[in-house]
């Protein structure tokens, strides 16, 4: 099938085919645990693997319930009015961004991600190939941001929160989440072995059929995020998603230390 053009920023112009197939065996072999050499490819696999779509529009009703639990935690902290400049970093299918009316950014190292965000949102949302370590944005360039369950994925945690507080306004918010690999992944085993393994079944990849998720580099915790950040950002509020009682994401509402 001959490939189509999309453009998804006007500096950044690929040829691409019509449908973004997830045929592993014809990626080169990357190592597990990527360098700064490899990780750009290494994400790149992970991506055609793993489609966010899948979490968002889950008809696993666990799934769902935490998925959509953390974006409205997100959104709401965020308190977003139409002239914000908003900034999703790791946008992956601009699955959060296609429920914010502003000023819109999405950022994402992978060409599959930023593809299905294409197909996803509004001409009037710019999208961006970039690092999260290394954003392409003067000082003080955003009024609200995003990085959601992307901190996990990297190789240099601390350097991105180093680019958020750089690139946002004095006065403005980020939100940051994170899985809580520990309770997840207990679940995950009880699940399993008491036969309860059904409760876990979602379409394509999502990794709950495996008790490890195989494109994180880091295993989230709190106490993990608080040792990243050291006094980065200044934390305002912790939010455990779904539940005070079974938070399997937190999202941190942070704002520039003064």
């Amino acid at each position: 099938m001959p490939g189509r053009k999309i453009r998804y920023e006007e500096k950044t112009t690929i040829s691409v085919r019509t449908e973004i197939r997830s045929d592993m065996n014809r990626m080169q072999a990357i190592p597990s645990h990527p360098t700064d050499e490899t990780f750009e490819a290494w994400n790149e696999q992970m991506s055609r693997k793993y489609n966010p779509d899948h979490y968002h529009k889950s008809r696993n009703p666990l799934l769902r319930l935490i998925e959509g639990r953390r974006t409205r935690a997100i959104i709401r902290s965020l308190s977003i009015k139409p002239d914000d400049r908003v900034l999703d970093i790791g946008c992956g299918a601009g699955n959060m961004l296609s429920l914010i009316r502003a000023h819109r950014t999405g950022v994402d190292l992978s060409d599959t991600m930023l593809i299905r965000a294409k197909a996803n949102l509004s001409e009037s949302v710019t999208l961006r190939k970039m690092s999260a370590d290394r954003l392409d944005f003067p000082d003080h360039s955003f009024d609200k941001i995003i990085c959601s369950e992307v901190i996990e994925h990297v190789l240099h945690p601390r350097t991105v929160l180093q680019e958020i507080s750089r690139v946002l306004t004095p006065d403005g918010l980020a939100a940051v989440s994170i899985p809580n690999e520990a309770l997840i992944e207990k679940t995950k085993s009880i699940l399993q072995h008491s036969g309860l393994s059904i409760l876990m079944k979602n379409k394509g990849h999502t990794n709950l059929d495996d008790v490890e998720n195989e494109w994180h580099l880091h295993r989230g915790s709190r106490p993990l995020f608080e040792e990243w950040n050291g006094g980065i950002l200044r934390i305002l509020r912790v939010i455990p998603v779904p539940f005070v009682w079974a938070p399997f994401r937190y999202v941190f509402l942070l704002r520039k230390t003064k």
